[in-house]
């Protein structure tokens, strides 16, 4: 990859406008007239970059059913990965995405997508962080995926257009995205 530097940079322009192949460089190929070598050459570095990150970082590959009965457990992380597992094709490399997985998943056009529930669909993700969400509450993995409790708060992305993430009560019946970086 000799344009790796400027690959990354269209990479993250291209990604985060959700363009989900180089298509969009082609055009570009096609109108830049003396410079086609060059864009051709970066299309191809871009696509490079796409399977590699494909690769090693996890992509949303589905979504359990919503987790009425998983948090009376003390492992709650191993609970909620068997069932990502049973969600991403019996996949023992899926677990529940993390929010670098999913906004990755949505830069490279990964359709992240649940059923409608309720006024907007949206699911929980694993931050491994607690911080002060916009409630003024304390938002983290609700003990580890092992609480449902209504003072507890956990992270989620609605999935409703646009995609965008939030904070939901642990005592919330929501599924748990998945991702999985053998998909």
């Amino acid at each position: 990859m000799k344009n790796l530097g400027t690959a990354l940079v269209l990479g993250c322009f291209y990604g985060c406008l959700e363009v989900p192949d180089t298509t969009a460089l082609d055009s570009l190929i096609v109108r830049g007239q003396g410079q086609s070598e060059e864009l051709e050459s970066l299309r191809t570095d871009l696509e490079e970059l796409r399977m590699l990150v494909e690769q090693t970082v996890g992509m949303y590959c589905g979504h359990t059913a919503a987790n009425d009965g998983l948090w009376a457990t003390e492992n709650g992380y191993e609970v909620a990965k068997a069932q990502c597992e049973l969600a991403c094709s019996n996949s023992p490399t899926a677990h529940v995405c993390s929010a670098h997985e999913l906004t990755m998943s949505l830069q490279f056009g990964v359709p992240v997508e649940l059923p409608e529930g309720g006024t907007e669909s949206r699911g929980f993700y694993t931050a491994g962080v607690l911080t002060f969400d916009g409630f003024g509450d304390v938002a983290g993995d609700c003990q580890g995926w092992s609480q449902n409790a209504s003072d507890k708060r956990a992270y989620t992305l609605i999935v409703d257009d646009p995609k965008r993430p939030s904070t939901d009560q642990c005592s919330e019946e929501l599924p748990f995205l998945c991702c999985d970086s053998q998909r």
